[in-house]
Formats: structure tokens, C-alpha cells, sequence
């Protein structure tokens, strides 16, 4: 048993009853939890044990006293006293049979052990247990659910009139929710339980992504002796003063735009004001190794996912400010060697660090690929056409490029990559420097399959005289044939012009 204080072990007895007149506001706090009979019975049996060794008679639990004991119990989650939350006293109840003493305690979840190793333990509650005038008894006990394992609370309720009804139930209760009504001077304070995912730095609060919606399933009601117990999320009042920023319906709150928001919750007559930042929550944060050279400034390109991530600030930190440094988001290549940026950030969400590496060096930056811009190409003999190389890195010194073909018969290149159709054929263009090299695939005719006009190209006027062919307005030569015959089956056929109409479209 977990012992507060004396304090919270309270009895009282009275002979008669009285009404404290309160003015205040009341509310309907509503407390979930479920009622123990089991250690209501288990209570029982340890203090009429308890009575039999001192010669006092048996105790009857009573039907009346004990729903009343547990409804007693869940009052005690509102405002720990014999004090009811409404602000009359517990035995001031109008019931039969008529109380006359109350013990209560808090956060012992075994009956057995609250008689034996609380009640008995303090003289006042002893005496209540040990009175031969009592006759009767209700036990209550409530497990009030406060997000954890639960805090019981339980009550004694004696009373010197015999029993009316004997209770006879056992077991523990369904979790239900049943409301306590309580003057406004009992209520305490309260909090979200749970809260909106927060950064504990000075400038950001509580944060929620743009098109995220967060629900409060569940609020904290702490009392004034600082135990909690949760209540339904519905008590709640909310409001949005940035309802362009932050949107609030039924409990539920939802990211609109960027920006820094505010809302406000009641509960009970008090009112909190919460301050939330709104934007996109960062993912990842990212820069890649960067080879440099000495003098060389270049702009800091951090991949960000996503990209549009609502970051607060940036600092960049290097081990080797001699080797690399970092000004104005630029990082200037100093001296040569290696060096670390460690950089941190804050963003909506989340404290992130990650560091990169600066290479830098007095030496010309090397090139690492080349490639040949045009791709495969199709030529006719005679035709020439002139071909570029492209390398990287960027900043590496311009390369001398050379240039060959593997078959000189098809095509020719020069030095400053101008390639020239030969012959009939097919074969590779290559670029080399050094160890590198590219290459493409070069085939030459003699003639453009489906140029029937003999302009070097399919064009809509080889469209217009193949179909004058296919309908027969216009017989076809011998040189016809050769270049609009495409499946050489030795005339020209619808499907000829199809596919020579397919190859006009593919390069409109």
C-alpha cells in the first residue's frame, strides 16, 4: 500500500447531519471506473475479524449503505474528504439505514490489507470499526481509471440501525462512467491526456503537420489532493483563435496552413490557452560528401524530404575551420585536407544532426564519367553530323576528347566529333579520355525507307503519294517500289502506307 499521509486516511462520526449552504457554480464531473465488490467483501470480513477479537458483534453488510459507500468512493476521486464534492457531508445523506460514521482511504487496491494495514492502524478509524453500537455496514470501492493501473478509492459507512436488505454482490463491475456532481470550490485543475506531440525547445510548443488531424480521446481531471482520473474528451469546450491556421470540430484538430496557432480548452469553468505550430513535418535531412578545391565557394544543397518541410534554423559547425568552413550557407574550401560539418537543426517536429564531408585539394578536380549527348542515330550516306561529349564533374578542367569509329567503311568522325556517313552499314562512334569512354550505334543507308519523295526524310508528302499509289490514281516505279515497298512483297499495299504514315507520326 502506497501511504500518502495521515491525512488520507479521514473518519468521521456524527449524531446527527448538516447541510455546508454553497453558492458556488456545481458541475457534473463525469469519473470512469469500475465498482469492486470484491474488496468491499474482502473488507468486510477483515473488520468483522477484526470486531470479534475486541467482543463486539458482527456487522451485516446493508444493500443501501453499500451503493451509497459506492458512489461515496467515486465522489472521493472529485474531492478527498468527508466532505461531499457538492458541499454537504457524507453522513448527512437521507438514507436507511442512517449513517453515522465513515472511514475512507485512497490508493490501496487490496480490502483485506486497507482494514488491516490502514484503518487499523489509526485510532480514529479503529474506533469507528471497533464501536459495539454499530450494526450495519456499506463498503465501497472504485478503481478510478487515471490512465495507468487505476486508483482505488474506499469507503466505510456504519451506521447503529440494523440491516434492511443484506447485500449480496461480488465481483468487479463493467468500467462505466458516472457523473459526480461538484461545487466549482472542489475542482482542481486539468490536462490533456493525451498530449500533442511537443519539442521542448523556447521557441516551438505543441506541433501538428498540415492536413494531420490529432484527437483528444481523453482528458485528466486532477484533484485537489493531486490524483488524476480521466474523464471523457467530450467534456471539453475547444476553440480555435486561427481558424485559418488550425481547425477544431468535435474534438478533433486539424493542420490547415503554416503558421503559429492558438486554441483554447474550458472544462469545468476553467479555461487554458494552448499555443501549437502548424507545417510539414520534416523526414529526413540530408548533404552528400563534397569534393572541393582550394578558394572554390559553393552553395550548401541539402537533400530535405519532404522538400517543403517546415524548418526553424540551421547551424553548421566544422572540426576543420582551416581545412572547410561554412559562411553565410556557403562552404569555402580553405586548405587542403578533409574536414567534418556537423550541422543541427530544428525543424516543426523534430531536433535533428547529421554532419557531411568537405574534401578539398590543391589539385584539379578529376573527371569521373563522359557520355555522348546525341544517342544512336540513322544516316545516309553522304550525310554528316556533329556529335558532342559531356563529362562530370562540372568543375573538373575541360578534357581533350578523341574520337573513333570501329568501321571507317560505314562512317568516318573527325577530332571535333563531326561524323560522316560513308557506306552501307552499321557501326560504333566512340569518345575516349583516358581510362573513360562512350559509345553509340550508327547505321547508314543508302537510301531513307518510305522516302519516296527523296528529300532525306518522311514527310507528309511520301504520305500523300504512297496512298495515290495504294488507290491507284498514281502507278509506282521501279524506284517507288525500292523505298515504299515496306514489307518487300513487290507492291505497294495499304499496309505500306500504314506503316509509312506510322513512321511520319513518330517523328511529327
Amino acid at each position: 500500500m502506497k501511504m500518502r499521509k495521515i491525512s488520507y486516511l479521514l473518519f468521521i462520526f456524527v449524531v446527527f447531519g448538516f447541510v455546508i449552504n454553497v453558492n458556488a457554480a456545481t458541475y457534473n464531473i463525469p469519473i470512469t471506473g469500475y465498482e469492486d465488490y470484491d474488496w468491499a467483501n474482502d473488507a468486510l470480513k477483515a473488520t468483522n475479524e477484526a470486531r470479534a477479537k475486541e467482543g463486539s458483534p458482527e456487522l451485516i453488510m446493508d444493500e443501501n449503505l453499500q451503493e451509497y459507500a459506492m458512489q461515496r468512493a467515486r465522489e472521493l476521486a472529485v474531492y478527498f474528504d468527508h466532505t461531499r464534492p457538492d458541499g454537504t457531508l457524507a453522513l448527512s445523506a437521507k438514507i436507511t439505514p442512517d449513517p453515522n460514521a465513515e472511514n475512507i482511504i485512497v490508493n490501496v487496491s487490496n480490502g483485506t490489507y486497507g482494514v488491516n494495514e490502514g484503518w487499523m492502524k489509526s485510532s480514529g478509524h479503529k474506533k469507528n470499526i471497533l464501536n459495539q453500537n454499530y450494526k450495519s455496514i456499506g463498503i465501497g470501492a472504485v478503481a478510478v481509471d487515471n490512465g495507468g493501473g487505476g486508483t482505488y478509492y474506499a469507503v466505510q459507512v456504519f451506521s447503529s440501525e440494523s440491516a434492511v436488505k443484506v447485500a449480496t454482490k461480488s465481483g468487479k463491475n463493467e468500467t462505466t462512467v458516472a457523473e459526480v456532481v461538484a461545487d466549482s470550490k472542489y475542482i482542481n485543475d486539468y490536462r490533456l491526456s493525451a498530449p500533442l506531440p511537443s519539442l521542448n525547445t523556447a521557441n516551438s510548443h505543441y506541433y501538428v503537420g498540415i492536413g494531420d488531424t490529432f484527437e483528444f480521446r481523453k482528458v485528466y481531471y486532477t484533484n485537489s489532493d493531486s490524483y488524476s482520473s480521466l474523464i471523457p474528451a467530450s467534456s471539453l469546450q475547444y476553440k480555435s483563435n486561427t481558424p485559418a491556421i488550425l481547425d477544431i470540430r468535435n474534438g478533433k484538430l486539424t493542420g490547415l496552413s503554416e503558421g503559429e496557432a492558438t486554441f483554447v480548452t474550458t472544462l469545468f469553468g476553467m479555461t487554458k490557452t494552448y499555443s501549437i505550430d502548424v507545417g510539414y513535418l520534416l523526414d529526413t535531412f540530408e548533404i552528400g560528401t563534397q569534393n572541393m578545391k582550394v578558394g572554390e565557394t559553393r552553395p550548401i544543397e541539402p537533400i530535405i524530404t519532404p522538400s517543403n518541410a517546415t524548418i526553424y534554423s540551421i547551424d553548421y559547425t566544422s572540426n576543420s575551420p582551416t581545412i572547410a568552413n561554412v559562411e553565410d550557407g556557403k562552404i569555402v574550401g580553405v586548405g587542403e585536407g578533409t574536414a567534418k560539418i556537423k550541422v543541427t537543426g530544428i525543424a516543426i517536429n523534430k531536433k535533428f544532426t547529421t554532419e557531411f564531408t568537405v574534401k578539398v585539394t590543391n589539385e584539379p578536380t578529376q573527371v569521373s564519367s563522359i557520355h555522348i549527348e546525341e544517342g544512336n542515330k540513322v544516316l545516309l550516306i553522304g550525310k554528316k553530323l556533329q556529335f558532342t561529349a559531356t563529362y562530370l564533374p562540372i568543375d573538373a578542367p575541360k578534357p581533350n576528347f578523341t574520337w573513333e569509329t570501329l568501321d571507317s567503311g560505314v562512317a568516318t568522325v573527325d577530332s571535333d566529333g563531326l561524323l560522316t556517313a560513308v557506306g552501307n552499314g552499321k557501326t560504333k562512334l566512340i569518345v575516349k579520355f583516358g581510362d573513360l569512354s562512350d559509345s553509340v550505334d550508327i547505321i547508314v543507308k543508302e537510301y531513307l525507307k518510305g522516302d519516296i519523295k527523296k528529300d532525306d526524310a518522311v514527310n507528309v508528302l511520301d504520305v500523300k503519294k504512297v496512298l495515290s499509289m495504294t488507290v491507284g490514281t498514281e502507278l509506282a516505279t521501279d524506284e517507288d517500289l525500292t523505298r515504299g515497298d515496306m514489307d518487300e512483297n513487290g507492291k505497294i499495299e495499304a499496309n505500306d502506307a500504314v506503316e509509312i504514315m506510322r513512321i511520319y507520326l513518330n517523328q511529327a
